[in-house]
C-alpha cells in the first residue's frame, strides 16, 4: 500500500500492486556475442479501477568480432515510462499525465591501437509522448515535446591491466522537435556536447569507473540561455567482505524541458547501494539516491530523495518471499509542487 498514489500535490491512500519482469538473454557463441535484457516495474495504485504506472527499460545488442583487435557493436534499446504529476514539464492543468516513450540506436566501433583503446560511438534517441488528460475532463496532446537527439563521441582509454586506467572522452549533439516552436512559442532545439576525464578500477575489491568533466547546450531560440555544468559520473563497487556489496554511484545529465524561459533542466544525481547477506537464503538490501535539478533561467530547484529498504527470503531456486519499503520526497522552490510518499510492499519473485 501507499500514502501517496499519484506521486504528487494531493495525492491519495491507496492500494499497490508491482509487476516487476527482469529477463536477461546471452549467447554462447565462441565468436560475436548477442545479449537482451527487460527490466523495470509495472506499478499499479487505486482501490477499484487500477491504474497502471510503467517504467520499463528494454535493450538488445550484438557484438561482431570483426578481427583481433577491432570489434563493433549494434544495439537498440526502448524505455517507457509515466510522467509524475510534480514533474516541472507537466502543467497545473493536467490530472493525470502521460507516456514518455523513447526508442534508440547505438553503434559502437572499439579498435586497440597498443596501448590505447579508441571507441567511437554514434547514437539516435527518439522521444514520443501520449496525451495527457486534463482536469475536469479533455485531453493535452504533448506533440510539442516529441523529438530527436542524435549525438557521436569519442574515448581514449588505456588499454594495458593495471590498477588505474586512465581515460578521457568527448561527444557532440543536435536536439531537434518536430515542431518548429512548442506552444510557448520557443523554439527547443539545441546543439550540445560534454567532455569528461577519468580513471576505469579493475581490482578484486573494488571495481568500476569515475569521470569528471563540463558539459553544456546552445539552444537554437537566442531567448534561452547558453547551459554549462560540471559533472561527475560512474559507479564504483566495493566488495566489503564475502557477504557485503556497497556500490556508489553519480550522474550529470542536461535534459529537455518545455518549461518556460529555460533552456534545459540539469540534473546531478547521487546514489549508494548496500547488498548484504544475513544468511545462505537471507538478502538485505539498502538503496538511497538524492538528485537536485536546476531548470535554468527560471529559479526553479527541485531536491529529490529516495530511500528503500528490503529482505529477500529464498525458499528455493524458484520462489523467494520478497518485502520491501519505499519513501520518496520531494522538495522543489514551485510553490505547492512538494510531496512525500511511503509504499509497503509485500510478494514474491520467480526466478527461471
Amino acid at each position: 500500500m501507499t500514502d501517496n498514489t499519484a506521486r504528487g500535490r494531493n495525492g491519495e491512500a491507496g492500494l499497490a500492486m508491482r509487476i516487476a519482469p527482469e529477463i536477461t538473454v546471452r549467447s554462447d557463441f565462441a565468436r560475436h556475442e548477442v545479449t537482451a535484457s527487460l527490466r523495470g516495474a509495472i506499478d499499479g495504485y487505486g482501490d477499484d479501477n487500477i491504474d497502471l504506472v510503467p517504467d520499463l527499460d528494454a535493450t538488445a545488442n550484438v557484438r561482431f568480432d570483426l578481427y583481433d583487435p577491432t570489434t563493433l557493436t549494434l544495439g537498440a534499446s526502448w524505455s517507457w515510462r509515466q510522467e509524475t504529476a510534480s514533474d516541472a514539464n507537466v502543467p497545473n492543468t493536467v490530472s493525470t499525465p502521460g507516456d514518455e516513450h523513447a526508442v534508440g540506436l547505438t553503434a559502437t566501433l572499439t579498435h586497440l591501437f597498443r596501448s590505447v583503446e579508441a571507441t567511437i560511438t554514434t547514437a539516435v534517441t527518439r522521444y514520443f509522448y501520449t496525451e495527457s488528460t486534463l482536469v475536469g475532463g479533455g485531453s493535452l496532446s504533448n506533440d510539442d515535446r516529441e523529438r530527436t537527439e542524435g549525438t557521436v563521441g569519442l574515448r581514449l582509454a588505456y588499454a594495458d591491466p593495471v590498477l588505474l586506467r586512465p581515460f578521457i572522452d568527448g561527444e557532440v549533439g543536435l536536439r531537434r522537435y518536430d515542431v518548429s516552436a512548442d506552444t510557448g512559442g520557443y523554439r527547443r532545439g539545441a546543439e550540445t556536447f560534454a567532455l569528461r576525464g577519468g580513471f576505469i578500477v579493475d581490482d578484486p575489491v573494488l571495481t568500476g569507473e569515475l569521470s569528471a568533466g563540463i558539459a553544456g547546450e546552445r539552444a537554437d531560440d537566442t531567448r534561452l540561455g547558453d547551459i554549462l555544468t560540471w559533472t561527475v559520473d560512474g559507479s564504483l563497487t566495493w566488495r566489503a567482505t564475502a557477504l557485503t556489496t556497497v556500490t556508489a554511484s553519480a550522474t550529470t545529465s542536461i535534459n529537455a524541458t518545455t518549461l518556460a524561459g529555460s533552456g534545459g533542466s540539469i540534473a546531478h544525481t547521487l546514489g549508494l547501494s548496500v547488498r548484504h547477506a544475513l544468511r545462505r537464503n537471507l538478502d538485505a538490501n539498502l538503496d538511497l539516491t538524492a538528485t537536485r535539478t536546476d531548470y535554468d533561467g527560471t529559479g526553479r530547484t527541485d531536491d529529490l530523495f529516495l530511500a528503500a529498504a528490503g529482505l529477500t527470503y529464498r525458499m528455493n531456486r524458484t520462489l523467494a518471499l520478497r518485502g520491501l519499503v519505499e519513501h520518496e520526497r520531494l522538495y522543489t522552490t514551485a510553490t505547492g509542487e512538494g510531496y512525500d510518499a511511503t509504499t509497503v510492499l509485500a510478494g514474491v519473485r520467480l526466478t527461471r
